[in-house]
């Protein structure tokens, strides 16, 4: 039954590409994670991922073959993000251990001093973009969804995943275009792992109905 193949084909293609934006949303999160007390200075709460890219990556293995071009871009994306956070959490484990040095370097009192100091300039200098944060939730979810789009493209485009590539050759973009796959993907990165992923559970719904049409289709008098 043609029908069936075509419905297959099409869950395939679009459960790749759910997969794609839930993995960018999860890679965006984890690499915010790193920056989670400069943003909320600023007002901006990052949300704490709920799954490490590891777990992603085996959740979405059922619509990506393991020997397809598509599992080796998103292995290398995982790879990346594990890359880009550990440079970045060497990097302040390195500030904190110069604070920690200048700490002990001083008097006690003279230590109280600084950090008090330290403390009324930070609030005074947040104070203002706090003031104007907390006048709109909105403004709020606004300012990270920029954050997150601006992050996902560059995240895209660093780890070599251009999303419309998934949709084949006659949809795909070639050459001064091509950027538009990374633009989509960092588009829908701004969306949230969480988003995503419930629309991976749909995707795998319609999936798991197209097994069970398939079946009956199969079956003996039909």
């Amino acid at each position: 039954m043609p029908e069936i193949s075509g419905i297959s084909g099409f869950v395939a293609i679009a459960g790749t590409i759910v997969a794609a934006f839930f993995l960018l949303s999860l890679a965006v999160e984890t690499i915010l994670e790193n920056f989670r007390g400069v943003l909320a200075l600023a007002g901006i709460e990052v949300l704490k991922s709920k799954m490490t890219m590891d777990a992603a990556l085996a959740e979405v293995a059922e619509f990506v073959p393991p020997e397809s071009k598509e599992a080796a871009r998103f292995a290398g994306l995982a790879q990346f993000v594990k890359t880009s956070s550990s440079r970045i959490h060497d990097t302040k484990v390195r500030c904190e251990n110069i604070i920690a040095e200048l700490a002990q370097a001083i008097s006690p009192a003279e230590k109280n001093a600084i950090i008090e100091r330290e403390k009324l300039w930070l609030t005074g200098a947040a104070a203002p973009i706090r003031a104007i944060m907390q006048k709109s939730e909105e403004k709020r979810v606004f300012a990270l969804r920029i954050i997150s789009a601006g992050l996902g493209i560059v995240v895209a485009w660093a780890s070599g995943l251009n999303v419309l590539d998934i949709t084949g050759e006659q949809v795909s973009p070639a050459g001064d275009y091509a950027f538009l796959g990374y633009i989509l993907g960092g588009l829908a990165a701004a969306g949230g792992s969480s988003f995503w992923h419930d629309q991976l559970d749909r995707v795998r719904s319609v999936k798991q109905i197209g097994q069970q049409l398939a079946s009956v289709a199969k079956a003996p008098g039909t």
